[in-house]
């Protein structure tokens, strides 16, 4: 039987992620100075800390909202074991231990900082770290899912994850990778500036946004079978209804949550990047742009 070291934290106040879609308007603009908390000694540039909690949880909602399901690879019961890598709060772990009772979901993040109680008995989660080494043993589970970690993955180590995903899956397993690719297709010049700015800022740091359309390349380079990539477009802003509005408040609380290291890295003002942030979000309304998430998935048929 298997033994694992749980930690966790209260659940957050129920009314927050409530508040968090109905604001009228994104987080815009924040003060200047940076007051997020971030993980010690990491690549991961997002903040860690209540505030994107809120927004993990109110993302994964709205992707399942836009997509219908948690899942795209072609997956099916028994699943003895799953894991998910990133997990963040742990919702999707819990969601999944939801829909495959009789699994045993394991999310692993980087810090148990963001951990919510799973409210499943079959939802487990726990610290780990892909970049240097899963801790478990080869061939362990039927299915490994990772999603959103193009912000916490430099360029040169992205052959190194596919690798240890591969290395954790079972023969007969499937790997699945969710990644997000530029900001909007199909908006207009805010929207053009930064997404530049954040492509230039993201290299300068040794990130390479444009990796996640290869996602199925490096897969395949790994040995996986059956490799499927598949673009999933979903509208952005209040002119394509709730799943538009999700998608706008969710991509701009994420670009947001970007501003403080970004602005230091590249010595743009805060005041600047507030600007765009108001001009993208107004011109998203009349461009009615999409934004294009990229899921990647293959089965592992030898060691």
């Amino acid at each position: 039987m298997l033994c694992f070291h749980w930690l966790f934290r209260k659940k957050k106040n129920a009314n927050a992620f409530d508040l968090w879609e109905n604001a009228p308007t994104a987080k815009i603009p924040q003060p200047v100075q940076d007051s997020r908390k971030y993980l010690e000694d990491s690549d991961y540039q997002l903040p860690k800390d209540e505030e994107e909690d809120v927004r993990l949880n109110f993302q994964h909602h709205a992707l399942f909202h836009a997509i219908g399901n948690h899942y795209v690879a072609p997956i099916h019961a028994p699943l003895p074991l799953i894991l998910d890598v990133g997990t963040g709060t742990g919702i999707w772990a819990n969601e999944m231990s939801r829909l495959f009772p009789t699994s045993t979901v394991v999310g692993v993040d980087l810090s148990d900082r963001s951990f919510k109680r799973p409210s499943q008995d079959n939802c487990l989660l726990r610290v780990g770290n892909v970049l240097t080494g899963l801790p478990f043993p080869d061939e362990f589970f039927s299915f490994t899912h990772q999603r959103l970690l193009v912000a916490g993955i430099t360029a040169e180590n992205w052959p190194r994850v596919i690798h240890e995903l591969a290395r954790v899956t079972r023969l007969k397993g499937w790997i699945e990778l969710v990644e997000v690719g530029q900001l909007t297709d199909g908006a207009g010049p805010a929207t053009a500036q930064m997404q530049d700015f954040l492509e230039a800022t993201s290299k300068a740091m040794g990130f390479n946004w444009n990796i996640i359309r290869h996602l199925g390349e490096m897969l395949k380079h790994e040995g996986l079978q059956g490799v499927e990539t598949q673009p999933i477009p979903i509208p952005v802003g209040e002119w394509a209804g709730r799943v538009g509005h999700m998608m706008k408040q969710d991509v701009l609380g994420g670009v947001n949550a970007l501003k403080g290291r970004f602005c230091t890295q590249a010595g743009v003002p805060g005041e600047e990047f507030d600007r765009i942030m108001r001009d993208m979000a107004q011109e998203w309304e009349t461009y009615r742009p999409t934004i294009t998430f990229y899921a990647a998935y293959g089965k592992r048929v030898s060691a």
